[in-house]
């Protein structure tokens, strides 16, 4: 069943169906509220039908999304619709060392979602 036809069966169900949007944002570190010209570059590089595929994509750095300039990775759970807002959101940080990402803890994913409006 396609991602179309399920959107409307959900729709006449009463029942909101969600995806999961992987974005990949640069470095968070020098953001300065007021000034948009250190506001990090974002790129969305997948959707994924569930949290457990986007998380393996993310963790295992799935057709390289790191690019070599991404320090985090953002999934999104979101509603079908139009301009949707995130339910859920769950940040990743790239360790350079280790060549991998790993899952922020809650205390720094609120840092984060303040910084990024993304």
């Amino acid at each position: 069943m396609s991602l179309f036809e399920k959107k409307y069966i959900y729709d006449y169900k009463e029942e909101t169906y969600t995806g999961f949007f992987i974005t990949m944002v640069t470095s968070l570190d020098n953001v300065v509220m007021e000034d948009f010209n250190t506001y990090p570059t974002s790129e969305i590089v997948a959707f994924e039908e569930s949290y457990e595929e986007a998380e393996k994509a993310v963790l295992t750095n799935s057709c390289d999304i790191q690019d070599h300039m991404f320090e985090y990775a953002l999934i999104e759970e979101v509603p079908i619709g139009v301009y949707p807002s995130a339910i859920n959101k769950w940040w990743f940080k790239w360790d350079r060392k280790n060549k991998e990402f790993f899952k922020l803890p809650d205390e720094e994913r609120d840092w984060c979602n303040n910084l990024f409006q993304g």
